[in-house]
């Protein structure tokens, strides 16, 4: 069997009218590795030694950790903090600068957490 795959693609957030803005936030990103998703999206290991009413299933989702190494590039994102132009062009600025709307996080980390390299395939059905 054989089917084709994208390394990489560009989202563009809903986020407060963004797409339809002349020049729309972009993010650039590239998919992870079955190793590396392995690493931010996994079940941990049941305590079979403990009572059965206390056993848990427990599922680690690290999506700020998913998306930081997924982002490559960000377009057309800045902020103008305390009169100072910041330009947020990459994952680790996305991440630290004060003032990134939770919204717009939540909305880009959705989103990556359910890319698919598989061409023709939409992430979120």
């Amino acid at each position: 069997m054989e089917y084709e795959v994208k390394r990489g693609d560009v989202f563009i957030p809903d986020w407060k009218g963004n797409k339809d803005s002349e020049e729309p936030i972009r993010i650039h990103y590239r998919y992870l590795t079955p190793e590396e998703r392995n690493r931010f999206f996994y079940t941990k290991p049941v305590d079979l030694s403990a009572a059965v009413s206390e056993r848990k299933v427990e599922y680690v989702q690290n999506v700020e950790g998913a998306a930081r190494v997924m982002i490559t590039k960000i377009e057309n994102f800045a902020l103008r903090v305390e009169g100072e132009r910041v330009e947020i062009n990459t994952a680790e600025k996305l991440y630290t600068t004060r003032g990134i709307h939770q919204d717009l996080i939540a909305e880009i980390e959705a989103y990556l957490r359910f890319a698919t390299p598989e061409v023709d395939a939409s992430p979120l059905g």
